[in-house]
């Protein structure tokens, strides 16, 4: 975090990932973490930073939700390639979790989701009532009963991107 948004930098930036090991906590010399953005040690500019979220009591009685990016500059597309968005849901009516549902690619119609359906699936609507965009996400997901439920919502940003956000707020239905 950043000057109150969540980002990563992009090469040369002076946000971000920054050098600490001159400072002094507790007699423990911190950690210089500026080679990051422009792929120094293990990491590449292409590699993903993740923030991820808890969210209770939102979704009951629903095979759809909503996920909006506040706060946000430089998101041009729901399927951007310098950015994930997955969600994953546990449906305390039944005790269910889904695996990981994507929410940045494309899907037409809610059939075939269920708690089985694999890692990775595609969501996303872009027709009909809910058009994702840029920054909306219009989800489907397997049918969720009883109040209570969790969702997790985990973005993932490139350490070449230049996209920022403050916070991530999800409704459930459209």
């Amino acid at each position: 975090m950043v000057n109150g948004l969540l980002q990563t930098p992009t090469s040369g930036s002076s946000d971000g990932y920054k050098d600490y090991s001159g400072f002094y906590y507790g007699g423990v010399t911190s950690l210089d973490y500026s080679s990051i953005a422009v792929g120094g040690g293990s990491y590449t500019a292409t590699d993903y930073r993740y923030f991820t979220m808890k969210i209770t009591n939102v979704l009951d009685d629903t095979t759809k939700f909503r996920i909006i990016i506040n706060g946000s500059s430089n998101f041009s597309a729901y399927n951007d390639s310098d950015h994930t968005l997955i969600a994953k849901i546990t449906n305390t009516g039944s005790s269910d979790t889904s695996n990981w549902l994507d929410c940045a690619a494309a899907r037409n119609v809610a059939q075939d989701l269920d708690y089985s359906s694999s890692d990775g699936i595609t969501v996303a609507s872009v027709s009909g009532d809910g058009v994702s965009t840029a920054t909306t996400r219009y989800c489907y997901c397997p049918q969720v009963t009883g109040g209570g439920s969790v969702i997790y919502v985990r973005i993932g940003l490139r350490n070449n991107s230049n996209k920022k956000f403050t916070h991530i707020s999800v409704s459930n239905g459209w």
